[in-house]
């Protein structure tokens, strides 16, 4: 028998009364006055697994309002208590498992996960942390299932996870149909300029390798100018050919004003030179020829 089970026959034993006679408001009420108790003790583990036990009691019943209830009272009470934790990654587990507990066709998260983001951004907890505990793997899973494609994408994106970066992209469009083939490519484009913008140089890399033909001939120039993007900046070029490429593929590139937002930052983040600046000088000395 595993663990679990047996840990679940334990809570339901302790709460036999209020489970028998079906009385769940007073489960749920005797469950807070427990964890109360064990969270002035600091004792954050023996919390993280009471609230998971009883919110996998309150699913199985399907108690949708106390289940979101007693996740509201989770993230409340850790809030509450954040700067007695010594280890962040019981408040990042807790909340990894909740997500793993919870059916997403049942219950929407979104104001949840909402607010845990907002603590843990709060305590400093940085995108790293949550890559090392896999929680916005587990946030970009939970929306996927409840085809929430937008929010799928939104954090995909800091997963560093390719694949899954490049699987809810294709959600999006397979979800969206009145996207074109065009949009698509700007779609692809932008995610390359995000990754590269959060200095994640290798998923990007990775990422347009998906979405790219074998022969770079039949790739669309957004793919193409992406791919080589990469390479460059991967290489340490310097802002001549950062610019250079940018000048060979802005026919594409000038269709969609946010690839030159996006440019614009990428540049002087890695080369310390906004290509803005750069394009309005270039106008400048091309009205100053024509003007002599």
């Amino acid at each position: 028998m595993s663990t679990l089970i047996l840990l679940l026959m334990d809570i339901i034993k302790k709460y036999e009364v209020e489970l028998n006679q079906k009385n769940y408001y007073s489960f749920l009420m005797k469950v807070k006055t427990d964890l109360r108790k064990i969270i002035r003790k600091d004792e954050f583990e023996e919390y993280s697994k009471t609230i998971i036990l009883a919110l996998k009691t309150l699913t199985d019943l399907k108690e949708k309002e106390s289940c979101l209830d007693l996740i509201k009272y989770f993230l409340d009470e850790f809030e509450k208590s954040f700067s007695k934790l010594k280890d962040i990654s019981i408040y990042l587990l807790t909340f990894n498992r909740i997500l793993e507990i919870i059916d997403p066709q049942n219950l929407d998260l979104k104001l949840h996960i909402s607010n845990f983001v907002r603590i843990a951004d709060k305590n400093n907890i940085t995108n790293e942390d949550f890559i090392k505990y896999k929680v916005h793997y587990s946030i970009t899973k939970y929306y996927q299932r409840n085809e929430n494609h937008g929010y799928a994408y939104k954090y995909s994106l800091l997963t560093l996870d390719h694949e899954l970066i490049n699987n809810t992209l294709k959600d999006i469009f397979s979800y969206s149909t009145d996207i074109s083939k065009l949009e698509q490519y700007f779609f692809i484009c932008r995610t390359v300029l995000e990754l590269l913008m959060r200095q994640k140089v290798q998923t990007a890399h990775e990422f347009i390798k998906l979405n790219m033909e074998m022969n770079y001939q039949n790739n669309h120039p957004l793919i193409n100018f992406s791919y080589f993007l990469v390479v460059l900046i991967d290489k340490f070029a310097s802002f001549d050919h950062f610019w250079f490429l940018i000048n060979k593929y802005m026919p594409s590139i000038e269709l969609d004003q946010n690839l030159i937002n996006y440019l614009n930052k990428i540049s002087i983040s890695y080369f310390e030179k906004p290509i803005i600046e750069e394009k309005n000088n270039m106008l400048n000395n091309l009205m100053k020829l024509m003007s002599g």
